[in-house]
C-alpha cells in the first residue's frame, strides 16, 4: 500500500533574514468551487489553516482558501513560487463523473495569477516541483 507524505518546496529565492512571505488567509469565508464539483474529498479540511502563515516556513499542503490569498498577493506568490505551479491538495474534488481534480494557482511572468483544476491522474511532470508537495512512499 502506498501512503502519501506532504513536504514543502523550496522557495524561488533564499528568503532573506527577515522574510516577506506572509500571506492572510481569511477563513471564515468558504470557497465558492465550479458546478461541476461533486463533492469535496475531504470536507474537514476546506477552511482549516492558519490565518496567516509565512510561505518560507511553510509545513502543511494548502486549500483553496490559501489559492484565493495568493491572488490576492500576488507580489508575495511571484517572489516565492515565481512562475510555477502551486497545488492545493487539502482542496481534492470529485467532479460529476467520478474523477478526481486538485486546484492549483499558477503565474505566467507578467500575467496574473490564475486557479485552475487538474484530473489527478494527470502527468505530474519533473518541471514543475511543487508537485513534490505530494511524495509517495511503499
Amino acid at each position: 500500500m502506498q501512503r502519501m507524505h506532504l513536504v514543502a518546496p523550496s522557495p524561488v529565492t533564499t528568503p532573506p533574514d527577515n522574510p516577506l512571505f506572509t500571506i492572510r488567509v481569511d477563513r471564515n469565508i468558504r470557497p465558492t468551487y465550479p458546478r461541476w464539483v461533486k463533492r469535496l474529498v475531504h470536507p474537514e479540511l476546506e477552511c482549516s489553516g492558519p490565518s496567516e502563515f509565512d510561505l518560507s516556513r511553510l509545513n502543511r499542503p494548502l486549500n483553496l482558501q490559501d489559492g484565493m490569498a495568493f491572488q490576492k498577493n500576488e507580489a508575495v506568490f511571484r517572489k516565492f513560487f515565481g512562475t510555477r505551479t502551486a497545488f492545493l491538495f487539502m482542496s481534492l474534488v470529485e467532479d460529476r463523473f467520478g474523477s478526481l481534480r486538485v486546484p492549483f494557482v499558477v503565474s505566467e511572468e507578467h500575467g496574473p495569477i490564475e486557479l485552475g483544476w487538474m484530473i489527478t491522474y494527470c502527468d505530474w511532470l519533473s518541471e514543475c516541483p511543487d508537485a513534490h508537495f505530494v511524495r509517495y512512499e511503499v
